[in-house]
């Protein structure tokens, strides 16, 4: 299966949720904003509609080409996620899943591809792809 099967499927799954009114109450009063950021592209979700208790799936596309880079997940001014990546390239979507902090997240998420090499990139606290 790939990664646009998977996207289908998911897609019609929150529009059958919709439909039938599924965490309709749940829903954020303002929804927080996804940014593509340096070397990112495109981003999926680009809104955040919820924060339930389960995982967000975010698919992003890098400009460029690049190796050991540093993906960042920013908001409030502060890095809440970095994930070491071996390579990107831009015909290969990167996918990565988590579960968003309400505390953490301000009004918009940014996500970076950084080369870990560049000046400005810490890298503390990387988890592994």
């Amino acid at each position: 299966m790939d990664w646009v099967t998977l996207e289908g499927e998911r897609a019609g799954k929150f529009a059958a949720d919709y439909y039938y009114g599924v965490y309709r109450s749940e829903k954020l009063l303002d929804p927080i904003e996804v940014v593509p950021g340096e070397n990112v592209i495109y981003v999926v979700p680009n809104r955040v509609d919820y924060l339930r208790d389960r995982e967000i799936h975010f698919s992003f596309r890098p400009r460029q080409p690049d190796k050991d880079c540093i993906i960042e997940f920013i908001s409030k001014g502060s890095v809440f996620l970095k994930r070491k990546a071996k390579h990107v390239i831009p015909s290969e979507m990167f996918n990565v899943k988590l579960r968003l902090n309400a505390r953490e997240i301000g009004e918009t998420i940014t996500i970076n591809i950084k080369n870990s090499e560049s000046k400005g990139v810490d890298k503390k606290n990387v988890e592994s792809q």
